[in-house]
């Protein structure tokens, strides 16, 4: 699967894109890439909070 940052940078980044679809165009299209990306962002933020904390510095 893929990596949880990987995950979040492409959920935010088609958000702001089906965000700014939506405003500037078509309002329907925008809104289902906006869900969709909504979604994966959701995954995202999921997969990353189950990774773990991450290993001690020395």
């Amino acid at each position: 699967m893929a990596n949880p940052r990987t995950l979040l940078s492409v959920g935010v980044t088609t958000v702001l894109g089906g965000i700014a679809i939506a405003a500037t165009g078509d309002p329907s299209t925008g809104g289902v890439i906006t869900v969709g990306s909504l979604v994966l962002l959701i995954y995202g933020l999921h997969r990353f909070g189950r990774t773990g904390p991450d290993e001690a510095s020395v």
